[in-house]
């Protein structure tokens, strides 16, 4: 390893990024997913019913709402996923993310102005799919993609014990002597 690498490991530079997502990372994606996606699921029930039952402003309103309720999703896990790429040193993404809202939502404008209103709510939709794609593939790419298992090796999970326990041995000692 040259000098300027090593350097840069040890100021918490991109060389001393963690290779993998821990599990806990894994849990916290999927739980805080699926309270989202139950969330929006609720949501868009009650949207459909006022679309179905509503008249006029209300009606039109829930219609347009439903296409972009699930979004809402999408950006959460595009979030989690910068932040992600933040702790592993990748900053352009989480940055340039946002871009493709603009992008998708002028271009939408641009090829239907008549009936913007309509396209609009379903551009925000598709422009959710295609953030959560661009965070997704940095993930891959950068090696942070999270493990979609349950439990860790055994290996793995001796490994994390003698960790913990070697990092709880001074505040056991400072414990022991105030006793």
């Amino acid at each position: 390893m040259d000098k300027d690498r090593a350097a840069n490991t040890e100021q918490g530079g991109p060389a001393a990024a963690p290779t993998k997502t821990p599990l806990a990372g894994s849990r916290l994606i999927a739980v805080c997913a699926l309270i989202a996606a139950l969330a929006i699921l609720a949501g868009m029930a009650a949207a459909a019913l006022v679309a179905w039952l509503g008249a006029g402003r209300d009606a039109l309103v829930a219609t347009l709402a439903l296409p972009m309720l699930p979004y809402l999703v999408l950006i959460c896990l595009t979030a989690i996923g910068g932040g992600m790429l933040n702790a592993r040193n990748v900053f352009w993404v989480p940055a340039a993310a946002p871009v493709l809202l603009n992008v998708i939502m002028i271009t939408t404008v641009w090829l239907s102005p008549d009936r913007e209103a309509q396209v609009l709510p379903w551009a925000v939709l598709l422009a959710g799919i295609a953030q959560l794609a661009l965070v997704w593939w940095a993930l891959r790419r950068s090696g942070g993609m999270p493990r979609w298992r349950t439990a860790p090796d055994p290996a793995e999970r001796e490994r994390a014990v003698r960790e913990a326990t070697k990092k709880q041995k001074p505040g056991e000692t400072t414990i022991f002597v105030q006793e």
